[in-house]
Parts: structure tokens; C-alpha cells; sequence
């Protein structure tokens, strides 16, 4: 029985193991996926905090890992087949044209395709902290940083994110984290179901 990611990390945090149960890392992709976990919050928060901009000081970082759809030509050169990027947010004024660090990692993909051409993405971490009203959308109010409505439809066309890529979100200055899929993030927010491949 193949446990959904999401799942299995939340069961081992609640239960304070560093790693999932063998038959969890079994399944494709699960053991570089939770080695990378502390790093892809770490790399956030680290965007966040050295490149976030805002006008009102709210700053939010990303990260997201991805592998490629050709790892044997990049092990012979040397490269690995696994990357990761980081976005940070740009928010200059209330009516200004804004970006989110999501957006910045999606731009950063299609950019990059020529020389690390991805194939889905394992996970992808939003740092930052929780907002102080409901999300504008949906109207759920939430413990973490989820991403903005904006960024779930594009998140939802990008052809690498898949329905159980996991997302990650962290405080900037607390242990306050959620797990959860793509696929439940959208349910949460209820936002429509992912487009495209």
C-alpha cells in the first residue's frame, strides 16, 4: 500500500523520527525528498530573509526541489539530477505590480530548461508568516503561509507540479509548519483541480 507523502511525514514529525518507515522510503523519490526537507526550509527562510522585499515588511521565501528528465545525461557530466531553486517576494507598494517568490521559482524553471530540463517537482516550501485575515479567495484562515489564489492557478498549470508534489509551510521565526499535497492544498482552498499533464 503506498502511503501518500504528505501522510508519512506528518505521522513521523508527530512522532519525533527523523525519517519515515522503510517501507515509506521504498517508494520512488521519498528518501532524497525527506533528506532535503530541513534544507528546503532553511533555504526559504533564507530568501525571505536576505532578498524578500515589501513595502509593509512582510517578506516570503521558496524553494522548491526538482529532478530532471534526463538524470543519466547529467550524472555523466558530472551534475546531479536533482536541483533546487529559491524565490523570494517583490512587493514595492499597495497598487504596484508585485511578484511572489512562487513566481519567481516558476520563472526560474522555464528559464532553466535548457540546461536542467525538470520533470516534476518533488516539493516546493513557502516561508513566511501567516496572514492576520482569511485568504481572499477561499476564506479560510490558516496557521501557515499558504500561497496566495494567484499562485495556485499557476502552480495548477505548471506541467512539473504534480498532484501529490508536497508542499511545505514554515514560519519565519517559529517551528510552526504544515505538510500537505498539492492536490490538498487546492481541496483546502477549494480551488479548482490542476490543468494540463
Amino acid at each position: 500500500m503506498t502511503v501518500p507523502r504528505s501522510t508519512a511525514f506528518m505521522s513521523a514529525l508527530a512522532h519525533n523520527r527523523e525519517f519515515p518507515s522503510l517501507p515509506v522510503l521504498r517508494n520512488s523519490g521519498w528518501n532524497v525528498l525527506w533528506q532535503a526537507r530541513e534544507h528546503l526550509i532553511i533555504r526559504a527562510r533564507d530568501a525571505a530573509r536576505k532578498r524578500g522585499r515589501s513595502y509593509r515588511d512582510f517578506r516570503v521565501g521558496a524553494s522548491a526541489l526538482l529532478d530532471s528528465t534526463r538524470p543519466d545525461d547529467l550524472r555523466l557530466r558530472g551534475r546531479s539530477p536533482h536541483t533546487v531553486y529559491t524565490g523570494s517576494n517583490w512587493k514595492l507598494g499597495k497598487d504596484e505590480r508585485n511578484t511572489c517568490a512562487e513566481q519567481e521559482i516558476v520563472a526560474q524553471i522555464r528559464q532553466q530548461q535548457h540546461m536542467f530540463p525538470s520533470r516534476r517537482m518533488f516539493a516546493l516550501c513557502i516561508a513566511g508568516e501567516a496572514q492576520d485575515e482569511p485568504d481572499a479567495e477561499s476564506g479560510v484562515q490558516t496557521a501557515t503561509l499558504h500561497p496566495c489564489r494567484h499562485c495556485r492557478k499557476l502552480l495548477a498549470s505548471v506541467p512539473e507540479v504534480k498532484s501529490d508534489t508536497v508542499i511545505i509551510t514554515a514560519s519565519l521565526r517559529s517551528e510552526t509548519m504544515e505538510l500537505m499535497t498539492f492536490a490538498e492544498l487546492l481541496r483546502i482552498h477549494n480551488t479548482p483541480e490542476k490543468h494540463g499533464p
